[in-house]
């Protein structure tokens, strides 16, 4: 009997050559591929992936979501409001179907932790799958 099972108590301690990715989640809240390429700039679609992550009231958030899903103007009207209160943005700049954020230092933080998210799952997992994209 070797040392090594000795001073498990006996049991055999199996190390596991690879660990399998995690399982995918079916809809992720933002594209991770898209992140690496923005700065200072972010598109409409990652404004509710930024309130996720940092909007202090949890009920603000959720109503939210299902706004811009029934009314994609209201929705981005209340997610543009949200941003603004919670410091993440200063102004929204462009047309509804094409609006982009310009952000405060909060926001950019955000992005920040965000793109480093983004890189952190690349270099772990490239295979990851990704959000299609909108057309």
């Amino acid at each position: 009997m070797s040392d090594d099972h000795q001073a498990t108590g006996g049991q055999l301690q199996v190390e596991p050559d690879r660990q399998d990715p995690p399982a995918a989640i079916p809809e992720p809240s933002f594209d991770l591929a898209l992140l690496h390429h923005i700065r200072f700039l972010f598109a409409h679609r990652y404004c509710f992936a930024i309130l996720r992550q940092l909007a202090h009231e949890p009920s603000t958030r959720q109503t939210l979501f299902h706004r811009a899903r029934a009314h994609s103007n209201d929705g981005l009207d209340n997610a543009t409001a949200a941003l603004c209160e919670n410091d993440l943005v200063m102004r929204a700049l462009g047309p509804d179907n094409n609006v982009v954020f310009v952000l405060t230092h909060r926001g950019e933080l955000a992005l920040e932790m965000l793109n480093a998210l983004s890189a952190a799952v690349d270099r772990v997992w490239p295979e990851a799958p990704r959000k299609p994209r909108a057309t």
